[in-house]
């Protein structure tokens, strides 16, 4: 007798967040209606959309696609900050989040290759980081620290498992498809790709009735970890050049079934649209630029929440088309919220949450 195969994580994300109970955030499906029948929902541009060019480094050289795939593993491993926005844009120029790793990314790919090592990675200091992000201020110190924490990470895993670069370790990690990938980067790389969280009863703030709320309610949402297997298939599957062999590893025949990446863009989005419904008190907090702490009620309803409505709204997306192929996927909706609205200048202005301490967004 066979037994089934565990679920995958981009599944465990969808169950745990669908399963979620909070007083905290709500979502509205007369919102969601709306949405799908406003021109902020344009089809079929939709089903195409994506974040600019597939090679987002055009200055630098890639020794391989295999490399380059590694090379976008450690791009998304370090794809979070937003919590330190406001003080980048004071630091760097106006310079954000993303600006600022993406220009540490160039820097390390000049400076030490494109070719992920352990040798390098393992003789990273923070105060270099500090210097190739170009974030050496005191404010900035922890933001550094996250990042050294990331590539040590990176390091330990390459030492431990015989892999000569990071690009080895993904294609020996990704064989089996995008969601195995995701699940393989999430226990692999806890630290970096987990973004797991346990909320209790008992850590729920005052201001909320509590009801009959289970007394702990796990929660994966592994958004990195998704984005990386979302990046890697976009990037590779519009490549007419790759080699077939290596387009089988790189290209994922389940790429629909990752269930999306949520951060505070998304959920502003979703907030503005009115499709997220918060407390009273959370959104007079947001709109204030109060911290909310990772893995706190407040930080975790919004995105798991998100996680659903993304869901919902794929569904609804895909049954008023009568889509039965070339359907939307909760990927393609992620990337049009985070890239397309979430760059509108309405949107832009919309408040974001802000988590500094988080490593996920």
């Amino acid at each position: 007798m066979t037994s089934e195969a565990a679920p995958s994580s981009p599944e465990v994300a969808l169950k745990s967040c669908c399963q979620l109970e909070t007083p905290v955030v709500s979502l509205n499906e007369i919102a969601m209606q709306s949405f799908l029948e406003s021109d902020a929902a344009p089809f079929p541009g939709l089903l195409d959309f994506h974040i600019g060019s597939t090679n987002c480094f055009p200055e630098l050289v890639f020794e391989s696609a295999i490399e380059e795939a590694g090379f976008i593993v450690l791009v998304h491993g370090l794809d979070f900050g937003s919590g330190f926005r406001h003080i980048l844009h004071e630091r760097r120029n106006g310079q954000g989040a993303w600006l600022t790793i993406r220009g540490g990314l160039v820097a390390i790919g000049k400076t030490f290759g494109t070719t992920v090592r352990s040798d390098w990675l393992r003789t990273t200091t923070v105060e270099q980081v500090q210097q190739l992000f170009d974030i050496n201020f005191a404010d900035l110190r922890l933001l550094a620290e996250q990042i050294h924490g990331v590539v040590m990470e990176f390091a330990d895993v390459l030492e431990g498992n015989g892999h000569a670069t990071l690009g080895s370790w993904t294609v020996a990690s990704c064989q089996q498809g995008a969601c195995s990938f995701v699940s393989e980067l999430v226990s692999t790389f806890p630290f970096t790709f987990r973004d797991a969280y346990v909320l209790k009863s008992k850590d729920l703030p005052s201001e909320y009735a509590e009801g009959s709320l289970p007394d702990e309610q796990g929660v994966l949402l592994a958004k990195k970890a998704q984005l990386v297997a979302s990046e890697i298939h976009i990037r590779f599957s519009r490549d007419s050049t790759l080699d077939p062999a290596i387009r089988s590893l790189l290209v994922f025949e389940d790429y629909e079934k990752l269930s999306g990446f949520i951060d505070n863009v998304v959920v502003a989005v979703l907030r503005k649209l009115g499709i997220i419904e918060c407390s009273s008190q959370l959104n007079s907090r947001i709109d204030a630029g109060d911290t909310l702490a990772s893995g706190s009620w407040e930080e975790v309803s919004l995105r798991a929440k998100a996680l659903v409505a993304v869901r919902d709204i794929v569904k609804r997306y895909n049954d008023k088309h009568k889509l039965r192929e070339k359907m939307l996927t909760a990927a393609q909706l992620c990337n049009y919220m985070w890239g397309g609205l979430g760059k509108l200048p309405a949107f832009r202005a919309f408040p974001r949450h802000h988590t500094p301490t988080t490593l996920f967004y």
